[in-house]
């Protein structure tokens, strides 16, 4: 009766869900409908809109027609005329008077109001309209001066270009006249190739510049002997960029002009001349943000100055130039920029633009000059020298206060890096050694006379002090011998002393201070490292970790145990991370430790993950954030604790066997140990993590699988049995995402055991997979099905293809049972969409696996003949196959490799270009995409309407 009864309420399941796939089907139809019926309304509702403002202009035309004066009557016919008009018109109907083709005509003609009311329809192509017209143009202009830079390098080397100095320069400098003049025409000419004509002439006035640049240090360039008047030419050309930037007003022009010359500067740098290059386009760029307010250009001079700089002291380049001249240049770089800053120009700028601007100079001229210092000095001078940059950035904070030199705003830039500077110096040359003891006394009598008297002063010195005692306790700072263990202990003890102070003095004052509350937890993670460097660190291996655990379970126990009180709360919330770090140190020295020593860690590890929802509701608290129970039960703590607990369990396992081999038995039952222990506690976490002995178990089994076939076997069978234990239960923790887990892990290791095995591992996978299947299809679970059903047979379908290559007809097996599950699924599962993408995978494995097995089949038999006549046969079985099925795809695949019977070769052939050969790609490419930009440009109208 009872069986009866279950088969009676799977058959109600089971016509529920069937029921329910229906109303969906019937759901996505009338949404269907109410969509078409609303598109139907709104045409109608347009066409009564439109039709009512035509009537309207019907009825005003008519209107005025009557207002216009009649014509007179013309006079009489005489009777023999009038005889002859009667004959004439006699039998014949009177003609319909047809309106004025003017008046038809402003009726057929929309209004204004009405074109305007009409929005044009968005092209999606675009984007594609914009890229031609702009950014080709820009990557051109980029790709043919690389090619020009490579070009005049390359120049030397080949007989090709024997010709002298002067001509080799007239003829870049031609190109560059030529560019400039051609943008400068385009732009002037036609107002469509505005921004086309201003980024050519742009790139060849950035060609000028390099050609000058060139001609002094290239030796198949060099035209010019001296350095003063190639200095002097570079600077006419800049300011010639400037100018022409300035007389546009073009922010593309200016960063195009500047850019680009420095691209060329950097590429193929020539001592002091890149340096004075750098610099003069430097200044370039802080006029036009000066003059225009252009700030992206004035910051991106500045960047890329001091990155051209940074290429010298990188030593990507032959040092040319000395230490004393690049120090100079990086000195007068900071020069411009600092100076820029007291111009009134730029104290008109925003107070964030100034403090920005003045931070990365500062920033960028301190860190190159750190590369330099060693060439001048030793390294322990870094730290006076820091000092003295410090100390200068001081006094430039105290000048900076003042407001008359520069923004009152850069005070705090100047102080703020001043200061770091200069405790890094200090930090540098600081040395010695001091009791710590007597600072960490100091530091509570100084917090216990600030709270007695009041001052803030007074805890700022505090502060100070305990810094200084853990300053002076790491003996590699002081430089001292280490103190014993007691003395650390005594530390320690005073550090939790100051740590309840501090939380008692914020708390009092937390009416003023809102929030601050935190900064107690500080000294609560200083008192733990004391302790563990200190303390436990100094003892036995086995009595330090068990002496950290014992110490740190017992705070936080007495800490929930004595209802959360507020002297020991930093303490008790610290001891997560020190919990964190004595589960590290537990797993260093696991080797060294008895199977007794290592009990007590383990129950403290699993005692924190007892207490971690109070222990999240703590940190919740600590934080003053409002949780929900969900979020303290399912909290990272939880989760974290029982990983780390499975982990040291599995180490400690581990120790004791006397063979790896056992945890092909051992792993599965963790497993199910941890997962039994989930569904007696109802938390999830205790569950999950052992769930990882089962990929250990097959990841052994790859290895030591061939000489243990029992224990292998031992292995799918505690798979196969946590399945069925998850599959029976159906209130079980995370059913769904388990039987899926599961099910994949089950195939692997049948898969890998299977492989190791047998003989012919893909009938045995098949075999499973067809299980599997029919499994899920009695369950309706598309997922059990995808992994335990699906994917044992595409392994089988590959594994057919790839090991019995011969003349085997067995490897068609896998592939019929492929095709057969499809064919069933179609017949069974047409309408339910859920079912479909399983559908999808099994005949694209089933029909991929059929065409490469018959290919090879008939490679083999007919030495590569008759491929295409393969194809078309196999294409004609899955066309009548789809006509016999009703089934669309079957039809389609078909008609695809009908097609590919006819065309099955394609070839393509890659060449390898030489030196000059990328050097012509460089400038073909260039001059392409400029081509493609003025097509852009110029038939900008017609490509638009076939967008």
């Amino acid at each position: 009766m009872d069986q009866d009864f279950r088969d009676r309420l799977d058959k109600l399941v089971t016509r529920q869900a069937e029921m329910q796939s229906q109303l969906k089907r019937l759901g996505r139809e009338s949404e269907r409908m109410d969509a078409d019926i609303r598109q139907v309304s709104e045409a109608l509702w347009k066409e009564e809109k439109a039709s009512a403002k035509n009537l309207d202009q019907l009825k005003k035309s008519i209107a005025d027609e009557r207002k216009q004066p009649k014509l007179p009557a013309p006079p009489p016919l005489p009777r023999k005329s009038a005889a002859l008009q009667g004959a004439k018109d006699d039998g014949k109907k009177p003609k319909r008077a047809t309106p004025s083709p003017l008046k038809a005509t402003a009726l057929a003609q929309p209004s204004s109001a009405q074109k305007s009311v009409r929005k044009p329809a968005f092209n999606s192509g675009e984007w594609e309209l914009n890229f031609g017209k702009i950014w080709l143009v820009r990557i051109g202009v980029l790709l043919l001066l690389t090619g020009l830079i490579f070009l005049s390098t390359y120049a030397y080397k080949n007989w090709l270009f024997n010709a002298g100095a002067g001509a080799k320069v007239a003829f870049f400098m031609i190109i560059s006249l030529s560019l400039t003049s051609l943008g400068m025409w385009l732009e002037r000419k036609k107002k469509r190739f505005l921004h086309y004509g201003r980024v050519v002439a742009s790139g060849g006035l950035a060609a000028g510049y390099y050609t000058i640049y060139a001609s002094h240090f290239t030796p198949s360039l060099k035209l010019i002997d001296s350095t003063i008047l190639v200095g002097f030419l570079l600077t006419i050309w800049a300011a010639m960029m400037l100018a022409y930037a300035v007389w546009k007003r073009s922010r593309v022009v200016a960063v195009m002009d500047i850019g680009l010359a420095f691209y060329g500067t950097i590429v193929n740098p020539a001592g002091w001349l890149s340096l004075f290059s750098a610099l003069l386009l430097s200044a370039a760029g802080i006029g036009l943000m000066l003059r225009f307010k252009w700030i992206v250009i004035g910051i991106g001079t500045m960047i890329a100055a001091y990155i051209a700089h940074a290429f010298w002291l990188g030593g990507y380049y032959p040092q040319q130039a000395q230490e004393s001249v690049r120090i100079t240049y990086l000195l007068s770089y900071w020069l411009l920029f600092t100076v820029a800053l007291t111009l009134p120009a730029a104290k008109s700028l925003e107070a964030k633009i100034q403090r920005m601007f003045c931070a990365i100079n500062n920033g960028a001229a301190w860190t190159l000059t750190v590369f330099l210092i060693p060439s001048f000095t030793p390294h322990a001078q870094i730290g006076w020298i820091s000092l003295g940059v410090g100390t200068l950035w001081l006094g430039l904070a105290v000048v900076a206060r003042r407001g008359a030199i520069w923004h009152r705003s850069l005070t705090s830039i100047f102080a703020y890096q001043g200061i770091f500077i200069a405790s890094l110096g200090i930090l540098i040359e600081a040395t010695g050694y001091t009791r710590f003891l007597v600072f960490a006394v100091e530091a509570c009598v100084l917090l216990a006379g600030a709270r007695r008297f009041g001052g803030s002063l007074t805890r700022v010195l505090s502060v100070l002090m305990y810094f200084c005692a853990l300053v002076t306790a790491v003996p590699a700072v002081t430089g001292g011998a280490i103190a014993p263990w007691l003395s650390y202990a005594a530390l320690a003890l005073v550090s939790a002393v100051y740590t309840a102070m501090v939380n008692h003095d914020l708390a009092k004052g937390a009416s003023e201070a809102e929030g601050h509350h935190l900064l107690s937890l500080l000294p609560a993670l200083m008192t733990w490292a004391i302790l563990g460097f200190g303390v436990f660190d100094r003892l036995p291996l086995a009595v330090g970790i068990n002496a950290m655990w014992l110490t740190v379970t017992a705070v936080m126990s007495l800490f929930f145990l004595l209802k959360k009180p507020r002297w020991i709360a930093d303490l008790a919330t610290m001891s997560v991370i020190v919990a964190f770090a004595g589960v590290g140190s537990f797993l260093y020295g696991l080797g060294s430790l008895p199977v007794a020593g290592a009990l007590l860690p383990l129950l403290g590890i699993a005692s924190f993950w007892w207490m971690a929802p109070a222990l999240s509701q703590a940190w919740a608290d600590l934080a003053e954030n409002k949780t929900t129970d969900a979020e303290v039960h399912n909290g990272a703590f939880e989760w974290v604790f029982s990983c780390l607990f499975w982990l040291s369990l599995t180490m400690t396992v581990n120790e004791q066997l006397v063979s790896s081999r056992w945890w092909l038995l051992l792993g599965g039952a963790l497993a199910l140990v941890g997962h039994g222990g989930a569904e007696l506690t109802k938390r999830r976490s205790f569950g999950v993590p052992p769930l990882l002995l089962h990929i250990g178990s097959i990841l052994l089994l790859v290895v030591v699988g061939t000489r243990e076939s029992a224990l292998g076997w031992a292995t799918v069978a505690l798979l196969l049995a946590h399945l069925a234990w998850v599959d029976a239960r159906r209130n079980a923790v995370a059913r769904g995402w388990l039987k899926m887990g599961l099910s994949f892990a089950l195939t692997v290791a049948a898969s890998v055991h299977a492989f190791q095995g047998f003989d012919r591992p893909d009938i045995a996978l098949t075999m499973l997979g067809l299980g599997m299947m029919f499994w899920a299809w009695q369950r309706k679970d598309v997922i059990f099905a995808t992994t335990g059903g699906l994917l044992p047979l595409a392994i089988a379908c590959v594994t057919a293809i790839t090991l019995h290559p011969g003349q085997d007809w067995m490897r068609y097996l896998p592939i019929g049972a492929a095709l057969g599950c499809h064919a069933l699924l179609w017949l069974g599962s047409e309408d339910d969409v859920s079912w479909k993408p399983l559908r999808v995978l099994l005949l694209s494995a089933g029909i991929g696996a059929l065409v490469i097995a018959a290919s090879f089949h008939v490679h083999l038999s007919f030495h590569g003949a008759g491929m295409a006549i393969c194809w078309a046969l196999l294409a004609m079985a899955l066309f009548c196959a789809g006509l016999a099925l009703r089934c669309r795809p079957y039809r389609l695949i078909g008609l695809f490799w009908l097609a590919a019977a006819v065309a099955h070769v394609v070839l393509i052939d890659v060449l390898r270009m030489e030196t000059v050969g990328r050097i012509l790609s460089f400038i073909t490419l260039g001059l392409v995409l400029l081509g493609l930009g003025f097509l852009y440009n110029r038939y900008q109208e017609t490509i638009r309407k076939f967008l």
